[in-house]
């Protein structure tokens, strides 16, 4: 389970390794933050 503030999502662990939970994060964090201030993540 992701969390970023109060927004949570899912994603199914069977094939999850170390890069996919990276991209899974990254995408996460790209979709759910606003506009502003994210992009110094």
């Amino acid at each position: 389970m992701f969390q970023f503030g109060l927004v949570r999502d899912t994603v199914t662990s069977s094939t999850l390794g170390l890069k996919t939970l990276k991209d899974l994060a990254c995408d996460f964090i790209n979709r759910k933050a606003d506009a502003g201030g994210s992009k110094d993540l």
